[in-house]
């Protein structure tokens, strides 16, 4: 689970700017990821595209062999996606505990299961003594934890990371990509956008996706 296919996938804003171009690749599933590219690449866009945040002007995209497209049900199709915003887009006046749990109860998962799922996160990430802080007042390295566990709390089995180390120092830079490599050495399909060439190289045995011109090269690190 957690197969990603482009078709012939475009993509192009305002009828002119074509970002995407023709796209055709395929992720098999379990990997760890790293998308790269210039600023306005559309590195983004491939993560919209992926989480159908927005849909291609042509072409096809399959989730395991699943087209999908404007008809997917968007609610089961989130609960198989994690994503991790570059701007976190948590509830600042809430929180953690809130922030955390608000796909379960979106996603309409059982409360047994919710008690489960939300418990198995914060062990997993270690964040016991941040659940009842409101997340204004977390650091940036503490919101990308809160952040990530959102986005995994549903037990997604791809999981999308939009520059996740953009507001980040360099040692929370590191702690963040640790706990990404723990979350897909657990099967999940990992696809990570940045710009951090140290943390790319960080990641010995990862695979880069360098996106030039609307198309996609793949080297192995």
């Amino acid at each position: 689970m957690g197969k990603i296919v482009f078709q012939g996938v475009t993509k192009s804003y305002h009828k002119s700017k074509v970002v995407i171009d023709d796209l055709s690749f395929t992720l098999d599933s379990g990997g760890f990821n790293f998308l790269v590219g210039q600023s306005g690449s559309g590195k983004t866009t491939i993560l919209h595209l992926i989480h159908l945040s927005e849909v291609p002007n042509s072409g096809k995209i399959m989730i395991d062999d699943t087209i999908i497209n404007r008809q997917t049900n968007l609610t089961n199709h989130r609960t198989k996606i994690g994503y991790v915003f570059q701007d976190y887009r948590l509830i600042e006046k809430q929180t953690a505990t809130f922030n955390i749990k608000l796909p379960l109860y979106i996603s309409k998962i059982k409360r047994r299961d919710r008690i489960k799922f939300f418990d198995k996160t914060v062990a997993k990430l270690s964040i016991e003594h941040l659940l009842d802080k409101t997340v204004e007042s977390l650091s940036g390295g503490e919101k990308q934890l809160i952040s990530i566990a959102r986005a995994i709390v549903t037990n997604p089995k791809i999981l999308l990371i939009d520059e996740p180390s953009a507001h980040l120092d360099r040692k929370n830079s590191l702690k963040i990509l640790n706990v990404l490599m723990g979350i897909q050495s657990l099967g999940v399909t990992l696809i990570l956008a940045t710009h951090d060439i140290e943390l790319i190289k960080a990641s010995e045995g990862s695979r880069i996706m360098i996106l030039k011109n609307g198309k996609i090269e793949f080297k192995k690190i």
